[in-house]
């Protein structure tokens, strides 16, 4: 279990995660960086609750936000 509560402008270097359920804390946007390259801000909504597929990002809060991240590893 992780817990993610960056703030506003941290940045993390490119790294994996498995496959995960994520729960909000406290919703914000973040922009995820992946290995080709490519870009995506995500708006992280305060109580969603979701299953995140495996994953290798870097990521950049824009707001400050908080989430519980449960690694399922198989």
């Amino acid at each position: 279990m992780l817990r993610y509560a960056p703030a506003a402008g941290d940045k993390s270097a490119m790294h994996p995660h498995p496959e995960a359920v994520v729960v909000v804390l406290k919703g914000g946007r973040v922009r995820y960086t992946f290995p080709d390259g490519t870009q995506k801000v995500i708006e992280l909504k305060t109580g969603d609750a979701m299953i995140r597929p495996p994953v290798t990002h870097l990521d950049e809060a824009i707001d400050p936000v908080e989430s519980v991240l449960v690694e399922i590893k198989h």
